[in-house]
């Protein structure tokens, strides 16, 4: 027979265990809700999304203020291995100038050309996506910079202007945190080595 002091402990023993009981249903339950609610946000055919970002300038002259960057992407291909293509363009711009021993410069960059990437869907053993909130990627860009520059010391005054071909490859990826909303972030060697803003998904 129990005596008074165990026949409490028991209790609360029990109690304690409903809670943790409790607990663990209701988080099981948030945690099937939520994967039931989630899916993959790898761009496939049709989806669109358009990038607005600022980047570490990645170009020739004291260029200090960030790199804006704006790109669209447009999901076009079936499933091509272990994800899918989407083909868009990218628009860049990215200016600055100083000063030395009373010599003025600046410098202005027009980047502008299509873009490609190839968008991973990685799957789990279960065959469901390995990442629900990410879409993540790997491309190339080729366009045109279009440089214009200035010098200016007392009176002598040089402008002129120069165009090249621009090519870059890079990696990003992309977290939805709403249906059409996401923030992301790319590396590649173009006009930023690194650039990270908002994405907007449709």
């Amino acid at each position: 027979m129990l005596s008074y002091g165990q026949h409490l402990y028991l209790q609360f023993l029990t109690s304690k265990t409903n809670i943790i009981m409790r607990k663990l249903l209701f988080i099981s339950i948030l945690l099937s809700t939520f994967l039931s609610l989630s899916q993959a946000q790898v761009m496939k055919k049709g989806d669109n999304a358009f990038n607005f970002g600022l980047g570490i300038p990645n170009v020739e002259g004291n260029i200090k203020m960030p790199a804006i960057i704006a790109a669209y992407d447009h999901g076009f291909s079936e499933k091509l291995g272990i994800g899918y293509i989407s083909g868009g363009a990218q628009l860049s711009f990215s200016s600055g100038g100083d000063e030395y021993w009373g010599v003025k410069y600046r410098n202005t960059y027009f980047v502008i050309g299509p873009r490609a990437a190839y968008h991973f869907d990685f799957v789990d053993i279960t065959g469901n996506s390995a990442f629900e909130k990410f879409d993540i990627y790997a491309g190339i860009f080729a366009g045109f910079s279009f440089e214009s520059y200035k010098t200016e010391y007392t009176s002598y005054n040089e402008t002129g202007s120069k165009t090249n071909f621009r090519e870059d490859l890079f990696i990003g990826a992309r977290y939805s945190f709403a249906d059409n909303l996401a923030v992301y972030a790319e590396s590649g060697y173009g006009i930023a080595y690194l650039s990270a803003g908002i994405s907007f998904k449709y």
